[in-house]
Order: C-alpha cells, then structure tokens, then sequence
C-alpha cells in the first residue's frame, strides 16, 4: 500500500457536452514515480479528461470542479501536490503558439538533440504554423525535455515520431524517473514498458476501472473480468430456465390433478377429502415455484463482447506470385516515390515501413490497382482475392444493414450469422456508422474481412481505427493465417506479435 500524497488525485469526475455524457465518475491517483496509462476506445473522452486536469490545475494546487463552459459541463475534484510542477503536452501544439519561432517555442535547443531527432538547424528560426507534422512532435519531444516538470500529462506523444524519435521519447521518460506521468497512447509498446498501473475508461458506462501493469496484465485481466460476467450472467439464465421449466411443471401437475379421471359418485365422496388435500398441496406448490422465479435477482446481460477468436479463412490460394513492380515510380504532387522493385510471393507477410508521405499508402493503392504508376509496371498474380483494412472505415452513413447488402450480397445470411458472432447483432444492424461504437465499428471491419475469404490481405495502419480488443484478435488471426499479408504500421507491438515478416522499408 502506497501511503504517501499522491502527486495529483481525481475524484467523482464527470463532463456533459449537452446532454451526453462524456465522462461519468472518473477516480484515480498518481504518486510519486508512478507511470499511469489512460486507455479507452476513440472518443471515449481521454483527451477532454486531460485537457480538464491541465486547466483546472494550471495556477493552482487543485480545485473543486463545477463549470460550465461554451462546450459542456463539468463536476469533481482535482487535488494536486503543494509546490508541483506539472507539464501538459497535448495531441497538436495549441494555435497560440502558431507564430512563436521554434527557438521560442523549445528553448535551449542544442545542435546535438536536433541531430539525434534528425532535424536540421535551420528549423530554429521557422514558425510553429510552418512545420509538418512529424515536425511538430519531434520540436514537443524538445519541449518535453526542459520541461523539468514534476507531473507531465502526454497526450498520444507517439503519433507522427518515427523509429529514432520513438527511441528520444522512451529516453525522456526514463531518464524522469522520479517524476510522474500521465499517458494517453495507441503505442502499446510504450505502455507495456512503462505503465506500472492502467486507468480503463468504459465505451458504455463511461466510468474508471483501474488495473495494475503492465499493459499485458491489464488485457489478460481485463479478459479475464468479462469472461465471468459472461459466465455469471449465463448461469443466471440458466437458473431462470430452470425456475421456469419448474413452474410450468407444477401448473400443469395442478390442472391435471384439479382434472383428473371420470369418477363414479362413490368414488367422488371417497375421495373429496384426498382431492381438497392434494389440491391445496398443488396450489402451493405452483406458488413456491412462482416465488422462486420471482425473488430471482436479476443479471444485467454484460455490454462488452467476449475476446473473439476466429481464423481468417481462405477460399482458394493464389499464384505464386502475388506482386511483381518493375522499376515503378509515382508522382503524388511534389513528392516522387520510386523507382521501385519488388517481387511479393504468396505467404509472404510485408510490412511497408517509412516515415509519413514518404508513399506507403500510394503504394498499397498502386496494388490495389486504385491509382496506376507513372512510369514502369504492376504485375498482378493470379487468381487474387483481396480483403481490404483501409486506414478509415468505408462505412459511410448508410446502415449496416444497407452496408451488408452492398459487402456480400450472394452469402448474406452467412455474413449475417458472422457478423453476430462478432458481437453485431439485430439492434445495430440498423445503426448508421455515426450511432457504432468504436468497439462495433472495429468488430463490422473484421467481420467484412472475413466474410471475403481473402487469399490476401491488405492492411493500412490498422492500428488507427481498430480498439486494441480487434487488434488482439486480428494480430492472433495474421499469425495463422496461410494467406499473403501486406501491412503498413507504426505499431511496434503489433508486429511483435505477427510472426516473422520481411521488410520494405522506403528509407532504404
């Protein structure tokens, strides 16, 4: 048991943009030392949380909350530490700093710490609003180390830093040993290394379940909570089956004894007595059985779906060749990608590796044969069967339901019979995309996958947009699968988990 002061302490945190519900009790500490993760699906409300604890702290050593602001409302209390420095970095360097120089913005730059991110000098005197957005992180990531803080609140630090800058990160905040952190971040690396205690906010509930590190514990545990909500609301059903099946048994026990055989007038005097006896024996029979069912406690059915485990499957194989780009280049605007040479032979898991606009989405769309190259050639294998993971959901606004018509047409009761093993069921068939989950949005794409029986798979970033419960399941599923894979990822823990892969890599 810790039994110092927390450095900062949350409690009964709550925020509504209107009348919907952003967060809902939202509790938690952070000590000393300790390195905390924020996790939730996409727009579960991390960064509002976040952004709440660095303006209610900001001046100020904590404050009870009641406001209500041009965009919601929000209650709790936020208690920091006497005398602590805290340091908040969120997603996108606010617009205030948009004309401050570089040199302005990080101070105390120095030649060496730009080499290592691999910046020219020449980036000092730039504005803010004239970096790209690689830029901007690595200059945060500058930012970050003179910050010299007690407390730093990181929000998805990760996105955009390419391999080395990924490195200076992990660096920093090992190096802040005794300073506590607060992480928002899809880098699930970073978390398993780092994080010695999770803070889970639920898609459904929106409240705060905490869990200690690292992040494998965390899903192992979190697994393993849902399986016994599961399994206590399935024995649950099965007792009010049998309650059930009991009462109906003793209702029709009570009308065939109330019914009984033709009796001559003898025997009915004979047995009036046995009859009034049996009867009211019968009566309260049905009611105990009645009782039981009634005094029943009921069990919530769980809202988060049980891990999924399924192989892609595959209809047919391709040919041995899948890909073959001869000397292919590419013109997108300014940027140039080739000439490039590649021979992609069935079975083969690729992994497409280089920093943003540098092409590799050019290139998976060159091979899905949406764009052409300018100059050389793509040959296709043959006999291919693609299934598609794009980096944003080809949903749209339409229903699932007109979206299942339109993914599978010919087998649509076995797409069906898919999608609600994924968790998709009757009532969000008639959802659009806006009214889906994360969760569901993530279960919807796989199942499309799966329903094309795929010799090859396609998938660009899917550590985006997939929750890290579809990542589980699609990271097991590439493992076993017999079938080539293309992939295009950041995600270092992803692809620790795939199997062996080779590697295009654009820097080389």
């Amino acid at each position: 048991m810790n039994i110092q002061n927390p450095v900062i302490s949350c409690s009964h945190i709550s925020y509504l943009i209107n009348e919907d519900q952003i967060l809902h009790d939202i509790s938690f500490s952070v000590f000393n030392n300790e390195k905390i993760a924020l996790v939730g699906p996409n727009g579960v409300g991390k960064s509002t949380l976040l952004k709440l604890i660095a303006e209610s702290c900001s001046g100020d050593s904590g404050l009870d909350i009641d406001t209500k602001t041009k965009h919601g409302s929000a209650k709790g209390k936020i208690e920091l530490k006497a005398n602590i420095k805290m340091a908040y970095f969120p997603q996108e360097i606010p617009l205030k700093f948009r004309d401050k120089k570089v040199k302005e913005y990080a101070e105390g730059v120095t030649d060496k710490d730009l080499a290592r991110l691999e910046l020219n000098p020449g980036i000092l005197e730039k504005k803010i609003s004239e970096l790209s957005g690689g830029e901007k992180s690595k200059i945060n990531l500058l930012r970050m180390k003179s910050a010299d803080a007690d407390l730093y609140i990181l929000d998805e630090p990760t996105n955009n830093l390419d391999s080395k800058a990924l490195d200076y990160l992990e660096s920093l905040i090992s190096k802040n040993k005794n300073s506590a952190f607060i992480i928002v971040s899809h880098d699930r690396q970073l978390l398993e290394k780092f994080a010695d205690k999770i803070v889970e906010i639920n898609w459904h509930t929106r409240d705060s379940a905490i869990y200690p590190g690292p992040f494998s514990n965390y899903m192992e545990l979190r697994k393993q909570r849902i399986e016994n909500e599961w399994k206590i609301y399935n024995d649950y059903l099965d007792k009010k089956d049998q309650l059930r099946a009991a009462l109906q048994e003793k209702k029709q026990w009570s009308a065939e004894g109330e019914k009984g055989p033709k009796k001559t007038d003898n025997e009915k005097m004979a047995a009036g007595n046995t009859k009034d006896w049996s009867g009211k024996i019968l009566g309260r029979s049905v009611k105990t059985a009645q009782k039981r069912l009634d005094e029943l406690e009921e069990v919530e059915k769980p809202k988060e779906m049980l891990s999924i485990s399924y192989p892609i499957p595959m209809e047919e194989r391709s040919g041995d060749i899948v890909y073959e780009l001869i000397n292919v280049t590419k013109k997108m605007g300014a940027t140039e990608i080739g000439p490039l040479n590649l021979k992609i032979q069935f079975g083969d898991k690729l992994v497409i590796l280089g920093n943003n606009g540098v092409g590799k989405t050019t290139l998976l769309k060159m091979l899905l044969g949406k764009i052409k190259p300018n100059y050389g050639e793509v040959r296709i294998g043959s006999r291919i069967k693609i299934g598609y993971l794009p980096q944003e959901s080809e949903i749209g606004n339409q229903t699932v339901e007109e979206t299942v018509k339109i993914f599978d047409p010919k087998e649509e009761t076995e797409f069906r019979r898919l999608l609600n093993n994924f968790g998709i069921t009757k009532g969000e068939m008639r959802k659009d995309s806006t009214e889906l989950s994360p969760g569901e949005r993530s279960r919807f794409a796989l199942a499309s996958i799966i329903a094309q029986k795929p010799n090859l798979l396609i998938l660009d970033e899917p550590t985006n947009h997939l929750d890290i419960f579809a990542l589980d399941f699609l990271e097991n599923a590439i493992r076993d699968y017999k079938g080539t894979v293309i992939i295009v990822t950041h995600d270092r823990y992803f692809l620790s988990r795939i199997g062996e892969y080779k590697v295009f890599d654009f820097a080389k």
